[in-house]
């Protein structure tokens, strides 16, 4: 991986006003879901072409799309999404995953009530894997699911396993259960 260049100079206030709120992002996600896996360090939030966090293994950098300069709430709506990715950084991702991250993105600190179906379109009409995947998720939790849970047997939720779900949780579907796993490409 090479760095991802900035359409800000690195020293913009921008960037510094993202880190912090990625900080904050973090905190109630390690509240909510447990520790990060700590083998990977942070390199910063930059403005880019698309919403993704990249790693090597070792750093890390969350890239956000142009949009984000301009409009806060748009940008830390994405932060929210990848936050919930760099808690324990993989190559790939699963439904669960994603879908884990989209619900992040709707219900955290920076986000109004009031404008969660607003955002909720957004990810149907933007990728309707995103929304499935919130969907999956969404029954996942109604089944009691519990992503903290599942992160202290394996804290990358990307490698989670069928097995390891029907056993925490027996009373969740087995079509379920396959949706959730189901790698995300």
């Amino acid at each position: 991986m090479t760095e991802p260049q900035s359409l800000l100079p690195i020293d913009h206030p921008w960037h510094l006003d993202r880190r912090n709120d990625l900080k904050r992002l973090l905190e109630q996600a390690t509240d909510l879901f447990g520790c990060r896996v700590e083998d990977t360090s942070f390199q910063g939030v930059v403005l880019g072409d698309r919403n993704i966090t990249l790693s090597n293994g070792i750093n890390v950098f969350v890239v956000l799309d142009a949009a984000a300069q301009f409009d806060l709430e748009w940008a830390r709506f994405n932060l929210a999404h990848e936050c919930i990715h760099f808690l324990a950084p993989s190559e790939g991702t699963n439904y669960l995953e994603e879908g884990w991250a989209s619900h992040f993105s709707l219900n955290n600190c920076f986000i109004p009530c009031e404008r969660i179906p607003h955002y909720r379109g957004i990810i149907r009409s933007i990728d309707n894997r995103y929304y499935d995947a919130l969907l999956n998720y969404e029954e996942f939790l109604s089944h009691r699911g519990n992503i903290k849970r599942l992160r202290e047997e394996q804290p990358y939720i990307s490698a989670i396993t069928k097995c390891s779900i029907r056993r925490l949780f027996p009373e969740c579907p087995e079509a379920l259960i396959g949706k959730l796993i189901r790698r995300f490409e």
